[in-house]
């Protein structure tokens, strides 16, 4: 009887032994980050560093592609972005999900927000609200509104406004009403003038589509 005490013994504490190796060549559980670059494709940079797919990154991050470089950067919970090639995309505000602050300091960006809430959206021409989920492709003084909607009640970026000629007329001088745009059906064209946004004719804008959204939309959702 000894003998099988023994044994079992020892295979016990040898089992224990090969457990905790185990456990320690698996080694602390990988933190994958909540927010970052998914996709690269060319040359990046994250606040002028070089970026890499699947880095982090957080507020206050400017993201920049290189030429003939493409980059997705998914934020969790708001949206997932597309910057074309010499593309900078500034992430302002993204801690707060429902009050997001997203900035196209220059290139081309595909915009998929999918969070309800009080987004902005600023580009080198104009500024603008997001309330719903939306789809848009900024580039330059315009935009294709895919799908969704855009609040414009902002005066274009950098125009300048007359100055009041008195106090009273400075006391009248408020903000533009508010103006919904919708695509309706869908890719509707805004263009941002001076003056303020106008519908642009329906012509296709070059670095996007559908196809491409929908790739968008099926990475945004993966875990």
């Amino acid at each position: 009887m000894k003998p099988i005490l023994i044994s079992m013994l020892i295979f016990s504490l040898l089992d224990g032994t090969t457990a905790e190796a185990r456990k320690r060549k698996r080694g602390p559980k990988l933190q994958v980050p909540a927010n970052q670059v998914v996709k690269l494709e060319g040359t990046a940079t994250v606040n002028g560093q070089p970026a890499v797919e699947f880095m982090g990154i957080k507020t206050g991050d400017e993201i920049e592609t290189g030429e003939k470089s493409v980059a997705a950067v998914r934020v969790a919970g708001l949206g997932i972005f597309r910057l074309n090639e010499k593309t900078k995309l500034k992430l302002k505000q993204v801690g707060d999900r429902n009050n997001s602050v997203v900035e196209l300091e220059s290139g081309q960006v595909l915009a998929l927000y999918r969070r309800l809430g009080n987004h902005t959206f600023v580009t080198p021409k104009a500024k603008f609200m997001i309330k719903e989920k939306t789809t848009l492709f900024a580039s330059g003084d315009e935009i294709c509104l895919c799908n969704g909607s855009i609040t414009t009640h902002f005066s274009p970026k950098g125009a300048a406004s007359p100055a009041p000629a008195n106090a009273a007329v400075a006391a009248t001088a408020v903000a533009a009403e508010p103006q919904v745009w919708s695509a309706d059906p869908n890719h509707k064209i805004i263009v941002f003038t001076e003056s303020g946004p106008v519908l642009g004719s329906q012509k296709e804008l070059s670095g996007h589509s559908n196809k491409l959204i929908e790739d968008l939309d099926a990475i945004y959702a993966l875990p």
